[in-house]
């Protein structure tokens, strides 16, 4: 602006009429910015009352963070009656990087979402390009890993080249992977024109992790030890505009597979007692999809082959298969979901609802950013974007590529908090009838009913309990043998109940933290399964499964199955919280809500009206054994035993 100054006539005119925010939220922005100094100093003055206080929220970690922005969402949309629906959200990010843990909080709860112009972590280019390299070890099979592997970072190797290897391996029947190690080996013909020189570079580090990952290497190690025989990062640079950012997705999965060592999700934990020897040889061979077919389950005689061990890496594969957000096409088609964006991105944009999480130092300002100030008008930017609510959160500590590390709040927000600590709140606000009929005002939108919201809550807070309840009932016993969830335990922090009023208090738990013991007369097995081993009592109850089965041919066990009991944590809370603009209330027309019976659907049929998970039934085996853990076939990861969160 300094060119303007030497302008003969030059008029200040200052734009300070804000149309969108409630005066609590442009007030706050206001302080975060008149903290520049070399800015024109003005006001900002709003065309509405001030509305509810902006919440600024401190947890124990970055997952007590994004459980806590996935229930807020659920909650605030009970307590308006369905006049927010989930694309009324948005969570705004300094990293995309940072999107993981939010994705799968929201995910867990069953909350649609999207990246506003961009990827979901697991879809993202050099997340795929790692994991590529990780299958091709554990699975020499899955031709889409190796077409990719085989040329990141590029080699010079051509389609037509892959596509001769791709043929050659079919017709002797082996593997690609077989096939380029025995033209580098010598062992084999040469393509024309000649890839045995370019095949150097990738059968030599395919070659070293494999032993690794044989030798039982943390899934982390490998990936670190992959970057730097490839030189991963020298080919982001040299490649990408923007390869400090897809670096930084890089280094989450490190993060991530770290998370998944420490919460056991990697580890083979299958420790034997006595008398469970006979139920653990049975329980390899139970075929989900005869029973999900017909009712009935053969069981496996005991003189088959052993099963081949699951290594930290094929777990750390399927636990990221299950943070993988899998979609209907329906679903994929609804523009009714939750935003995740990065700030940037979201300028000019507007949401009735903002979420900011990570603000703390190192991220606003970004610990690359020459300008501060420009991170601070970045931080005004995102703190606009709010209509109605505004939420700050930070993180105490927050793992950064594999290693914990403490975090403080950032030093805009702290400034702001020691001299107007008025303009936040510890604790998320508590709508009142006044906060929804200025928000619907804001929002152009008819006011809610009451009595519509009032069932709303009441249907919210039923599933909660009943959730809970569930949760504790599982504790210690039989039938509370499930899956190991791949995200870490979490909400123990010190974020708030979700209803301050209600006596109900609610915790969270992992099942690492969980006290399991079976009685001396259980059939079921006394030790918790492999995460990739769903509990065979989450599908048939134990009645139904002898204790002594024949160790000699295939006996049906029963015909009859009753309803799934919904034991996981993957399951969504609800399937009906869905916000709809059923209960709005029009003006001059008076709405009677009907009375909802509240139940919770069992998890085989758990859906959401947002979205609906493909069910995926693996195919019967007929007897033969099959290659377990990422599976052994060449169009992807087939694993009669895993079975993703519906």
């Amino acid at each position: 602006m300094e060119n303007l100054v030497d302008f003969p006539s030059t008029v200040q005119i200052l734009l300070e009429h804000n149309y969108r925010s409630t005066g609590a939220i442009l007030e706050v922005s206001a302080a975060i910015i008149a903290q520049d100094a070399s800015r024109i100093p003005k006001t900002l003055q709003t065309q509405h009352a001030p509305g509810p206080i902006p919440c600024l929220q401190s947890f124990s970690s970055s997952y007590g963070e994004a459980d806590f922005i996935a229930q807020e969402i659920k909650k605030l949309v009970a307590d308006t009656g369905g006049m927010l629906e989930w694309k009324d959200f948005v969570v705004l990010l300094r990293y995309n990087s940072l999107s993981r843990t939010i994705e799968s909080a929201l995910q867990k709860q069953g909350i649609p979402n999207r990246v506003l112009a961009g990827h979901k972590f697991f879809e993202r280019a050099e997340v795929k390009d790692v994991l590529s390299y990780l299958q091709v070890i554990d699975n020499p099979q899955f031709i889409p890993a190796f077409s990719r592997a085989v040329n990141i970072p590029s080699r010079g190797i051509g389609d037509k080249s892959i596509s001769e290897i791709l043929s050659r391996a079919a017709s002797l029947n082996k593997s690609p992977l077989e096939v380029v190690e025995g033209i580098y080996e010598g062992r084999m013909a040469d393509i024309k024109p000649s890839v045995k020189r370019k095949l150097k570079s990738f059968v030599e580090p395919v070659q070293e992790l494999r032993t690794l990952a044989n030798d039982g290497e943390s899934p982390s190690s490998l990936i670190r030890r992959l970057l730097e025989l490839i030189h991963y990062q020298a080919h982001l640079k040299k490649t990408q505009p923007d390869a400090d950012s897809r670096w930084d997705n890089v280094q989450e999965l490190i993060t991530f597979a770290r998370e998944s060592e420490a919460n056991g999700s990697c580890n083979q934990v299958l420790t034997k007692h006595d008398g469970d020897q006979e139920w653990d040889d049975q329980r390899e061979d139970f075929d989900h999809a005869a029973f999900e077919e017909d009712g009935i389950v053969e069981v496996a005689g005991t003189d088959d082959a052993p099963s081949e061990p699951e290594t930290p890496l094929r777990l750390f594969l399927q636990a990221s298969m299950l943070s993988t957000d899998v979609q209907t096409q329906d679903g994929q088609a609804s523009n009714n979901k939750v935003t995740i964006s990065t700030c940037h991105t979201a300028k000019g944009l507007e949401w009735p609802v903002v979420f900011l999480p990570a603000v703390e130092t190192g991220t606003f300002p970004s610990a690359r950013a020459e300008d501060v100030e420009e991170e601070r008008r970045l931080l005004y930017v995102a703190c606009t974007r709010a209509q109605g609510l505004l939420y700050f959160s930070y993180a105490n500590s927050r793992m950064v590529s594999g290693e914990t590390k403490d975090q403080e709040i950032s030093e805009f927000l702290r400034a702001v908090r020691t001299t107007k600590a008025r303009l936040f709140s510890d604790l998320p606000p508590q709508l009142t009838r006044e906060d929804r009929a200025l928000l619907a005002t804001v929002l152009h939108r008819p006011v809610p009913d009451e009595a519509g919201v009032a069932r709303r809550r009441d249907e919210y807070h039923t599933l909660v309990q009943q959730a809970q309840q569930t949760r504790w009932n599982n504790h210690g016993s039989t039938s509370s043998y499930t899956n190991q969830s791949s995200y870490p335990p979490s909400y123990n922090d010190t974020a708030p109940t979700l209803d301050p009023s209600s006596s109900f208090q609610p915790t969270f738990a992992s099942v690492r933290t969980m006290q399991f013991s079976a009685g001396p007369s259980s059939t079921a097995p006394r030790v918790p399964l492999s995460p990739s081993r769903p509990s065979v009592l989450n599908t048939v109850p134990t009645q139904m499964v002898s204790s002594k089965p024949h160790s000699a041919g295939r006996k049906p066990v029963s015909s009859q199955a009753p309803a799934p009991r919904p034991v996981s944590r993957q399951a969504p809370l609800t399937s009906f919280l869905e916000p709809s603009s059923s209960t709005l209330q029009p003006p001059g027309q008076t709405i009677i809500p009907p009375v909802t019976k509240v139940s919770v659907p069992p998890l085989s049929s758990a859906t959401s009206n947002a979205e609906s998970q493909p069910t995926i039934i693996p195919p019967k085996t007929n007897g033969v054994k099959r290659r377990l853990g990422m599976g052994g076939g060449t169009s992807g990861y087939s694993n009669k035993k895993y079975k993703p969160p519906t």
